[in-house]
C-alpha cells in the first residue's frame, strides 16, 4: 500500500497523509498500524479538504513538481494504479 510505495519512491516523492475531521489518538494508532513513515497532518475542521474543492474521502491527489494536480482519485486506489501514476512522474 502507500507505506511500500512512499518507501520505493523515496527521495523523489513526497507523500503527506490529511488527517481530516478524525481524532488525533485514533489516527495516529492507524499511521503505526499500517507503517507510514511520511509526514501525516491533522485538519480537524476539513479546511484543508474544502480548499481543495473535495467533498469527501478518502481521495488520492497527485501533483507534479509544478504544484500542477495531475491525478485525483476518490475512494480507494490501489497500488498498482498509484505506482503507475507516480512513474510517470518520478
Amino acid at each position: 500500500g502507500l507505506a511500500s510505495l512512499s518507501k520505493q519512491y523515496q527521495g523523489r516523492v513526497q507523500f503527506v497523509g490529511v488527517d481530516i475531521q478524525d481524532q488525533t489518538q485514533p489516527a495516529r494508532a492507524f499511521i503505526q498500524k499500517y507503517g507510514w513513515t511520511y509526514p501525516s497532518v491533522a485538519d480537524p475542521t476539513g479546511a484543508i479538504r474544502n480548499s481543495l474543492g473535495l467533498v469527501g474521502q478518502p481521495v488520492t491527489i497527485v501533483f507534479d513538481s509544478t504544484g500542477a494536480r495531475v491525478f485525483v482519485a476518490p475512494g480507494a486506489v490501489s497500488q498498482k494504479t498509484l505506482a503507475a501514476q507516480l512513474s510517470k512522474l518520478a
